[in-house]
């Protein structure tokens, strides 16, 4: 291949941008995990620190929590019902009373999970 046909395009150096930049560390300070909220004026106060709170934030942040209590809550259900009230029996080598594993596979525990949050209606 010849030099005649390479085309050289110009190269700009970038510049540093005129603006500093501040990032926010969503860890830094009160993580607002507690809230006070005013249904008359419609405001969301953080106990902690008592900043004001955008109130779709403070509803996000409760619909996150709940939907993980509803998932953890089905799982435990699933895990109770695949055992079935068999939770301890005699070993044949050591005759102790040793915990019956369920026996079942993660899949199958997240597949009765998601069938008890549809017949819960979560």
């Amino acid at each position: 291949m010849s030099d005649d046909k390479v085309v050289h395009l110009p190269v700009k150096p970038k510049t540093a941008p005129s603006v500093e930049l501040t990032i926010v560390s969503p860890y830094g300070g009160c993580q607002h995990a507690h809230f006070l909220v005013d249904e008359r004026a419609a405001e969301v106060t953080c106990r902690d620190c008592g900043e004001k709170l955008n109130p779709i934030w403070a509803l996000t942040k409760l619909s996150q929590l709940d939907s993980s209590l509803i998932q953890r809550w089905s799982l435990l259900t699933a895990h109770v019902r695949l055992l079935e009230g068999r939770t301890k029996v005699k070993c044949t080598c050591c005759q102790r009373m040793v915990t019956i594993p369920s026996g079942a596979s993660d899949w199958k525990v997240r597949e009765m999970a998601e069938r008890i949050r549809r017949e819960e209606g979560l």
